[in-house]
């Protein structure tokens, strides 16, 4: 996606790129700008999982320094946009437009700060990845351990903490079938946002095994396979419906990107095919059989269909009438970004007794915030995301690039259908995961190396 504002920044850049190139291209920092930030990333990922949330911003406002030096020092360095990368530029500027328009402007002013960070974020990560594609696999190994180490610890916690069934209704179950539900080392500690960050990670553990099996490493399938056992029995302990439902998303996810590789790409071997069928059966059959296993599992899922027989979806129904009004009362730029905006606005709306720190959804959040405008701009964001993986899919590209794209995707597609039920989508954890991925995402897509214009269309 190019533009005349673009070609006229870009030759702006080339005088200061020349003559930084000519004073710093000795430098050691320069030339390795890239592993460096590299190791932000990996710091700020590592550190998420159990530190405060100011620290992860300062790392992140490092990372965009970083980016910017990048930018004003490499020498050919460009801005390139794709279409969903304009996308997300209209979009800041309709939140934008929602700051100046809030009632609440210096609370929106910290909501769009967050914005602009993560936004920066990915924008001064995802040029590392375009030309660097052994860092794409390294980082993919990096969120598969987390999430392992994660759930792992969470899976221990749930033998010592039983005070976590607080979070769930006591009032229509026996005591015997509540779940000790988990909430690991995330801060603030909760069983929800524990499950939104496992559901972001999840496919980056499925998608290391599935690279094992192409490169037929068979002591590292083995101990991928153990991450994404303990993975998924860590997402089950939280006792998230949500995250169920996600975890529902994104099997289904693969499992459909995979018979698109198996009976397109490898048409010719019927033994794949066949294996394909026997192991798409023994999914199924190992979820049946699960369930049976967890009748607390089982019980905890099908009390979504309670609706307002669950005072937690009670509640979520409560405020989403509250959040819709918001939105209907400010539906063009929104009341404002930000939790603190919300807070503020949502008092006059709410209905006695329900008070909420957000709109528990995250496509009414977005809504509500930026307006139909700032709604639109997001949802065709990552649309267009998604229309790019399935092209990339479709195309006669590498069977590794393609298991790195169906990483990516599925793991914004389980973060989307979690969102629609909750709002940990914005904690900054599950934020960073899902920046990351859409770069990593958008890195292997438009890499320059191997860029092509393959008109291969889906069957």
């Amino acid at each position: 996606m190019q533009s005349f504002i673009l070609e006229k920044i870009n030759k702006l850049l080339e005088f200061p790129q020349s003559y930084f190139n000519n004073l710093l291209g000795d430098s050691v920092i320069i030339k390795n700008i890239d592993e460096i930030t590299f190791a932000l990333i990996a710091l700020l990922l590592v550190l998420s999982t159990f530190c405060q949330t100011d620290i992860l911003g300062i790392i992140a406002v490092a990372v965009i320094v970083i980016g910017l030096i990048r930018l004003i020092v490499t020498k050919g360095q460009k801005i390139e946009l794709s279409a969903s990368e304009g996308a997300l530029i209209i979009f800041l500027l309709f939140l934008t437009f929602s700051t100046i328009n809030s009632t609440e402007p210096l609370y929106s002013l910290e909501g769009l700060a967050k914005y602009i960070i993560y936004i920066g974020y990915y924008f001064s990560i995802v040029p590392m990845f375009r030309k660097r594609r052994r860092k794409v696999l390294l980082m993919f190994l990096l969120i598969g351990a987390l999430c392992t180490l994660e759930g792992f610890y969470a899976l221990l916690q749930s033998k010592t903490v039983m005070e976590g069934a607080t979070w769930q209704d006591m009032s229509y179950i026996n005591p015997e079938d509540a779940i000790s539900r988990i909430y690991g080392t995330l801060k603030p500690y909760n069983p929800n946002l524990l499950a939104g960050y496992l559901t972001a990670c999840l496919p980056a553990v499925i998608g290391v095994t599935l690279l094992t099996i192409e490169k037929r490493h068979r002591k590292s399938f083995f101990i991928a396979i153990i991450g994404v056992i303990i993975s998924l029995l860590a997402i089950f302990q939280t006792g998230c419906r949500g995250a169920y439902i996600a975890l529902m998303g994104i099997i289904l996810g693969f499992m459909l990107i995979s018979y698109r590789i198996v009976f397109y790409d490898f048409a010719a071997f019927n033994q794949f095919k066949k294996l394909w069928i026997n192991f798409a059966s023994a999914i199924v059959a190992a979820g049946a059989i699960a369930l049976a296993c967890m009748p607390k599992i089982l019980h905890r899922l099908m009390s979504v269909f309670l609706l307002r027989g669950d005072s937690s979806t009670s509640f979520r129904f409560n405020v989403y009438k509250s959040s819709w009004h918001m939105f209907t009362d400010n539906p063009f730029f929104g009341i404002g970004p930000g939790n603190h905006t919300f807070r503020e606005i949502y008092g006059y709306y709410m209905l006695t007794g329900f008070d909420a720190l957000a709109a528990y959804s995250v496509p009414l959040e977005i809504a509500v915030e930026s307006g139909i405008f700032g709604f639109i701009s997001f949802f065709t964001f990552i649309g267009l995301l998604f229309w790019n993986s399935i092209k990339y899919i479709c195309q006669d590209q590498s069977i590794r690039g393609k298991i790195y794209v169906s990483i990516c995707i599925v793991s914004i597609l389980g973060l989307m259908i979690h969102g629609l039920f909750d709002t940990v989508f914005f904690r900054p954890q599950v934020q960073f995961i899902f920046w990351t991925m859409v770069a990593l995402l958008n890195g292997v897509i438009y890499r320059k190396e191997t860029e092509q214009k393959n008109k291969v269309e889906c069957i």
